[in-house]
């Protein structure tokens, strides 16, 4: 017995003084008990050995071998001074430091929460705490990344924002686009977060970065414009979209809809039924069909050739057999392009805008720098030549930022693979109903980027 626990269950400095005690714990789980005793030369102090005080005993966790929980009694003394009267406790050498269990089962902790597995289902397997785990994985990712700088060297950063908390709480994450890799991850959004990580990593590191992706925080430009001017910054071009969505189509929506409902009322008042039932098609089109205004025409007529599909499906399976088609199923809509098409063509400053929206898609494809900076340029100018409100809007703030805009076609990186932390931020969040300590959360972070391309430091 003795060789097993020495050889097999990384034991020292120790002497068995009993046979294994079985028990059944109140969680129904077999408990093997082994008692032992802890063996070293008595400690020195004033010039003589001290003598033994107290004797006590302390149960550890050792190890979990399939259903069985192995534990060790350890009995262990207080030696006291005879001449100063200075009390020393002796030590457990195989004892986790801060912890009522061994170091061999701190190992089976460490490899389990290494595997990516639930904390729920790693406290069931080690028949350990939850509130203990989370204490020693904290433990565990602070040693592993102690030193927060990147073990490798990288070419394009990301840089963006994520909601941490209610109440308008954010930190901000920059992410390796290569890697995919979380870098860095602190409270706040501002100016300094950036600095602090160009502090971390220091000059040399940032000497090898060709650019920086993000959106249009105006914080993180200033960062990188005044520490590294040389780095190139490249704002998300689906950001640019969104924004053009937002700022133009979805504005000129909305002015439009509450013009037209002014010309109702006042057609109504004049008793100019036809000219108001005219406004109100239009006013309608407006209001229900606002995925028609910002989809694609790619992306309409992909739908409607599905839905083609499906619809000739449900036709040969039921109409055909004269079977009325089941109530879970549905015909699809397949005149998503003419509905759109429709509406165009009645309205002039809707078709500019709808067009010059695919002209701002189809110009990303564009691989030259100089070919995209002038047909940017010439974008610009028709878009500016229609003088609509909510246009000139998003005109000058590209305007602003027109470097980083055009940068895209130098280096063809997007903020894609940061919204994909994103989401696996709020996965993380979800699957471990929330952290209240940050530092554990932006560790976890860290971690669960790294282990699906092999942890690095």
């Amino acid at each position: 017995m003795n060789d097993l626990y020495h050889n097999s269950l990384f034991l020292s400095n120790y002497k068995l003084t009993g046979e294994p005690n079985f028990s059944l714990n109140r969680r129904g789980v077999e408990v093997i008990t082994t008692p032992i005793r802890v063996v070293s030369d008595k400690p020195i102090c004033c010039g003589r050995k001290m003598h033994i005080h107290q004797h006590h005993s302390i149960k550890l966790n050792h190890c979990i071998s399939g259903p069985q929980l192995y534990k060790l009694k350890v009995s262990y003394c207080r030696y006291i001074c005879p001449i100063c009267g200075k009390v020393v406790c002796q030590q457990i050498p195989f004892k986790e430091e801060n912890h009522n269990f061994t170091k061999a089962y701190g190992l089976q902790i460490s490899h389990l929460l290494d595997l990516g597995l639930p904390m729920n289902k790693v406290a069931e397997i080690l028949h350990l705490s939850r509130a203990c785990l989370r204490k020693m994985d904290f433990e565990r990712l602070r040693k592993r990344f102690k030193n927060g700088k990147p073990g490798y060297q990288s070419r394009y950063l990301g840089v963006d924002e994520f909601s941490l908390h209610r109440n308008h709480e954010y930190a901000t994450i920059v992410v390796d686009l290569e890697t995919k890799d979380v870098l860095f991850v602190e409270k706040g959004k501002t100016e300094m977060q950036l600095h602090h990580f160009f502090d971390l990593v220091g000059n040399e590191y940032m000497s090898h970065i060709k650019a920086i992706s993000m959106d249009m925080n105006a914080q993180y430009c200033a960062a990188v414009r005044n520490r590294y001017s040389k780095i190139d910054i490249v704002y998300d071009h689906f950001h640019i979209q969104k924004n053009y969505n937002d700022m133009v189509i979805t504005s000129l929506r909305r002015t439009s809809q509450n013009l037209l409902m002014d010309q109702i009322d006042k057609a109504k008042r004049d008793k100019d039924y036809a000219l108001a039932e005219e406004l109100s098609h239009e006013y309608k089109f407006l209001k229900r069909n606002r995925y028609l205004l910002l989809s694609s025409l790619k992306t309409l007529e992909a739908k409607d050739i599905a839905g083609k599909k499906h619809n000739k499906m449900l036709n040969e399976k039921y109409e055909k057999k004269g079977l009325k088609i089941p109530s879970n199923e549905v015909k699809w809509c397949t005149t998503y392009v003419f509905k759109l098409q429709k509406f165009l063509t009645s309205n002039e400053k809707w078709k500019s805008v709808i067009e010059l929206n695919e002209m701002l898609k189809l110009s990303y494809s564009c691989t030259d720098y100089n070919v995209f900076r002038s047909s940017f340029n010439k974008w610009l100018d028709i878009a500016e030549s229609l003088k609509i409100p909510e246009l000139d809007t998003f005109i000058r703030m590209i305007r602003r930022r027109y470097d980083g805009v055009i940068n895209y076609a130098k280096h063809r990186i997007t903020n894609g693979a940061v919204e994909g932390v994103n989401n696996m931020i709020k996965t993380l969040r979800r699957s471990s109903y929330g952290f209240r300590n940050n530092e554990y959360f932006f560790l976890k972070i860290i971690e669960s980027s790294r282990r699906q391309h092999g942890l690095q430091s």
